[in-house]
């Protein structure tokens, strides 16, 4: 039973999305995103939009999510064959259907592929900084940001997680996370407070503090 729940593909059980959270399927998610003046991302990470393929794989169907977003090559990318050589240098995919992946390693893979990053540890900024980086990011449709946080800071069942942004509604104060486990949850608008504390959390396999990563080609 372990090992298919390991290494099988979820199946589809939504859980109870929590008050402080906005669905991007309801109207008022709907209505957010229509007064966003920060969704240059959101079109692209839409169309290339895949959900993990393993319960550990937040970070693969991330990195695929932005490979095929910002280079727009064919064949595409996929939770498979993103596993080149020399990814596999950086993390075996058997390493991460078993225990996952670091911000660190994310980085390595993304660079793997000749993407442009920048690694940004929460601990090493403020809340300010980060919405700053954020806005100016989601006004550019040539880079994204993918956020590394913690589940428990946004009211949700699972430990530490990875998935894009795709839009800021400055208003509200609400970023719109394109949830990669998309079998458990929409994609959803967060309160810049809550996924900042979900952020500034320590991920105990690094022993550093989580935070984002700047994607560009």
């Amino acid at each position: 039973m372990l090992i298919n729940f390991v290494f099988n593909t979820p199946k589809i059980t939504l859980d109870n999305l929590p008050p402080n959270l906005i669905s991007s399927k309801s109207k008022k998610g709907q209505k957010l995103l229509s007064e966003s003046k920060f969704n240059a991302d959101y079109s692209s990470l839409k169309d290339n939009f895949v959900s993990q393929s393993k319960r550990t794989f937040c970070g693969v169907a991330s990195s695929v999510i932005a490979l095929n977003s910002l280079r727009n090559s064919s064949p595409t990318v996929n939770q498979t064959t993103i596993f080149n050589q020399e990814t596999r240098k950086v993390i075996h995919p058997l390493k991460v259907t078993l225990g996952g992946m670091t911000l660190a390693q994310l980085n390595n893979i993304l660079q793997a592929h000749q993407l442009k990053t920048k690694l940004v540890y929460a601990a090493d900024i403020d809340i300010q900084e980060f919405r700053s980086v954020a806005e100016k990011n989601l006004t550019n449709p040539d880079d994204l940001m993918l956020v590394n946080y913690q589940r428990k800071a946004l009211r949700q069942n699972g430990g530490g997680h990875i998935s894009p942004i795709a839009a800021y509604h400055q208003k509200s104060d609400r970023f719109l996370i394109l949830d990669v486990a998309s079998y458990k949850y929409p994609p959803v608008w967060v309160r810049t407070e809550e996924l900042w504390q979900g952020m500034n959390t320590v991920d105990r396999i690094s022993n550093l503090s989580r935070g984002f990563i700047v994607v560009e080609s």
